[in-house]
This record gives C-alpha cells, structure tokens and sequence, in this order.
C-alpha cells in the first residue's frame, strides 16, 4: 500500500457543499372567483350597485370577505349599463362543491354570476413565510458546519451561499381530489366540517437547498 505525505499536499482553502431542508404545511382553504353582471338603471347609484353585488354573492357562499374588482362598463343602446365585476374570496375547501348550480340558484334577472371557478395554490403569503424560515434553518445548518469543520488551526467562515429555488411537492390528505365536489348540499359539508372530516385537505411540501462555499479564516 502506498502511503501519501500529506505534507506535500498544498492546503486547502475553500469547501463547498450543499445543504437541503423542508417543510410540511397543512392547506384546506381554496380561493374562488366568480363574475358579476349587473344591469344599472339610471336611477341606480354606485353604491347602490356595489351593494346588491356583494348581497348576491354574499348569498352565493356566505362569509364577509368577498372583494370585488373595478367595475368593467358597457352602455347599452336603451340607455342603461351593463357592469361587470370579478369577486373574489378564500374559504374553507368544504365549500367547494356544487359552484355553478349555487351561482345559478342565487342569480336574478339584471343580477347574475358565472364562470365560478376554483385556484387550489397554496396561498403567497404562506409560502413566503415558509421560504424565510427554510432560508434560516440552512444559515443556521451552514454556520454549524463552519464551526464543526474549524479546528487543528483551521477556522472556516461562511464566504458565500447560494439559496435554489423553492420546491413544491403537494399531496392530498383524504378524501376527494382539489376541485371536485365535495358535498351534495350545504348542510352536508357544515356537518362533515364539524365532524373533522377536511374532504380536500392537503399537505404542501416545500423544499429548498443552497450551495454553501467556506473560506478559510
């Protein structure tokens, strides 16, 4: 066996390496869209008009939190003006079922929706978070592995990382698939809700690396 003099070999001045970690977050919620037409009278106001729009969609999936876009504007040959608007809310996935009849059942001449439809992401604001606390987890991993690696006289400090891009894995929990119908009535999506059943619950995982290079202090 032939034995190397490690004295001729010349030191080392930098390392790199990667580092990886993830993260699970539950997602049951989903974001629903759905257009808005309304014909407006000329003795109708703005405000008027804006209200009986969030009353029907109000009436469509109850809950507050309905925002409504700027106003699109036709004026027909009669006189009066057709007003389209985009509303838009984030509700619990159980009230995922059935959209286009319920949009139909709660339409009224000269006030109808259409085109409900259904994004299933896990929302921006989550997903940041959980991009700024993988980004703290691998600093922190990177600066254990400078101070595990220094020593004998080598002390390592961080010179450079280089995060990749975030990765996304998401799998279903139970039940049925994103977007499907959940439940023939709204009775029965309260009831499996207060039973603990989250029928289109699913889980997002997200990963992320760097590429760490230590220098040699």
């Amino acid at each position: 066996m032939t034995k190397v003099d490690l004295s001729l070999i010349p030191p080392v001045d930098t390392l790199t390496f990667s580092l990886a970690d993830e993260q699970a977050i539950k997602h049951d919620t989903v974001k629903i869209t759905v257009d808005v037409h309304a014909l407006k009278g000329a003795d109708t106001s703005e405000a008027d008009l804006r209200l009986a729009m969030l009353e029907v969609v109000k009436a469509f999936i109850a809950t507050d939190d309905w925002r409504l876009s700027q106003a699109r504007r036709e004026t027909q040959a009669t006189g009066n003006e057709t007003a389209t608007v985009t509303a838009t809310v984030r509700v619990h996935e159980s009230e995922n079922y059935g959209l286009k009849e319920r949009a139909e059942q709660v339409s009224r001449p000269g006030l109808t929706l259409a085109h409900p439809r259904v994004d299933a992401s896990i929302p921006n604001d989550v997903v940041q978070a959980a991009e700024s606390s993988l980004r703290k987890k691998l600093l922190e991993k990177a600066v254990h592995e400078a101070t595990v690696l220094s020593g004998d006289g080598m002390n390592w400090a961080i010179h450079k990382l280089d995060f990749g891009d975030l990765l996304t894995e998401t799998r279903q929990v139970r039940g049925t698939p994103l977007g499907a119908v959940a439940a023939p009535a709204p009775q029965a999506a309260r009831s499996r809700v207060a039973a603990g059943e989250e029928t289109n619950a699913s889980s997002t995982l997200i990963k992320m690396s760097v590429a760490v290079m230590l220098r040699r202090a």
